[in-house]
């Protein structure tokens, strides 16, 4: 399984990207080809997949740059994953 790296913050939401793609961020051509998720925990939904550099050039996201912060936002993803899980097996 990939790793999930949370990349921006903006509000109640994050961007998360594939962990392996972290080298390609804001590198040009390379760049185009990073896909995100938008996590937005006050309206507990999880998108699609979108182009990551749109995302970044077309609204004000925060990078999120301590490790502390990523973890806290990993258990928030994680917790939020287990909560939608356990309503659609309802």
């Amino acid at each position: 399984m990939n790793e999930m790296y949370p990349i921006a913050k903006l509000g109640g939401q994050v961007l998360v990207i594939d962990k392996s793609d972290l080298p390609h961020v804001g590198k040009g051509e390379e760049a185009k080809e990073v896909k995100c998720v938008r996590v937005d925990f006050d309206k507990r939904t999880v998108d699609s997949p979108w182009d990551l550099e749109k995302h970044l050039r077309f609204n004000p996201w925060e990078e999120i740059r301590d490790e502390e912060e990523r973890r806290v936002v990993m258990q928030r993803i994680e917790t939020l994953f287990s909560e939608l899980d356990h309503k659609v097996q309802e």
